[in-house]
This record gives structure tokens, sequence and C-alpha cells, in this order.
């Protein structure tokens, strides 16, 4: 998680609300990757990717 954190141009970001977005980013991510090492990396990272979009546009929709 904290390589994500890492990732943030300069380290810091700009106000509070984007700081929680980072955070739900970060974590949301994290946790993508924590499920897909507990599955023995069953699915490619392109599978992995499709999950992602899914899950975003999902969430975008309603």
């Amino acid at each position: 998680m904290r390589a994500f954190e890492i990732l943030v141009p300069g380290g810091e970001v700009p106000d509070k609300n984007m700081s929680y977005l980072m955070s739900f980013f970060t974590y949301g991510y994290f946790g993508i990757i924590y499920q897909w090492i507990k599955y023995d990396f069953d699915e490619t990272p392109e599978q992995i990717k499709n999950h992602i979009n899914r899950a975003i546009l999902s969430a975008a929709s309603k």
C-alpha cells in the first residue's frame, strides 16, 4: 500500500478531498492485488484489469 502512496507526484495531494479519493483508489487497488495473490495469480494481469474496469464502470453508473 505504501508503494501506491509513494507514486503520488511529490508525495503530497493538493487538498483533503483529493486525499480521500487517492486513499480510496490506493486501498481499493491493494485489495484487488491482495485477492489476486490469495487466488495464486490464477488470472492474467489483463483479466484483473478487466475486473477493475468493470467495477469502476459499475460504480459510476449507479
